[in-house]
């Protein structure tokens, strides 16, 4: 049995990584860059305060409270993040017209915008907590993509990886398995609900029946699921 883990192709990897973060953060010119984004931050935080304080006293017309009031809670996650894009769109434009250093205000503006990107798409989940991890990891394979190092990140997790006879389970192997199995769950639960819907429509079935059959549906579709995951990362069952 191998080892749980390739070491030399470990090492290479966080070797390649220090020399990054050695020749492209910690400078002179991507510190200061840093200090301006933190900056721009809390400028953003403060504004967010600001404009969520004067919509609030701007309730007292009749139809803005309504309309204001219908959209609160949707619009209140997006207010910072989309106040520091703009902020710091802004402060690359000065930068770029004053000749400055600023390629990782660029980053961190492409970075907000696939954030906010995400999580408008990730909005149309009804399940809060799904919506949530959904806008985390896209935003997270996103961010690695941006700054380059997802090709390495891949790398690291693939060479965790550990042999059991013929099959070989890395890191990465597992994560594609969680997200797979996941992803199937979810479409076979929503299939489910929406055959429970229409197997109710059926007149000549007892209620009971219609429970059973619902049931046997589920059922099936969640084994389904499973084994198409598995299968998906190598795993046979036949």
């Amino acid at each position: 049995m191998e080892g749980p883990f390739d070491l030399q192709t470990l090492k290479d990897t966080l070797e390649a990584a220090r020399q990054w973060v050695t020749g492209n953060v910690l400078v002179l010119g991507n510190l200061g860059q840093a200090a301006v984004i933190l900056a721009v931050f809390f400028i953003a935080r403060a504004g967010r305060a600001r404009l969520l304080e004067f919509l609030k006293t701007q309730t007292k017309w009749p139809s803005f409270k309504a309309r204001y009031q219908a959209i609160e809670e949707r619009i209140d996650p997006f207010v910072l993040p989309v106040l520091w894009l703009v902020l710091q769109w802004l402060a690359g434009v000065v930068a770029a017209a004053a000749g400055w250093s600023h390629h990782i205000i660029i980053i961190t503006v492409s970075l907000l915008t696939a954030w906010i990107v995400i999580r408008l798409t990730s909005s149309l989940v009804r399940d809060p907590v799904l919506s949530r991890f959904v806008a985390v990891f896209a935003w997270t394979i996103a961010a690695l993509n941006i700054v380059g190092l997802l090709d390495a990140t891949i790398q690291i997790l693939d060479g965790l990886s550990l042999s059991l006879g013929e099959l070989r389970v890395s890191m990465l192997t597992v994560i594609k398995g969680v997200l797979s199995l996941a992803v199937m769950l979810w479409l076979a639960t929503v299939s489910a609900r929406l055959l429970e819907r229409r197997i109710k429509t059926i007149p000549v079935l007892t209620p009971a029946m219609q429970v059973l059959f619902s049931k046997f549906i589920k059922i099936s579709l969640v084994a389904v699921a499973i084994i198409a995951a598995l299968s998906s990362v190598g795993i046979d069952l036949s």
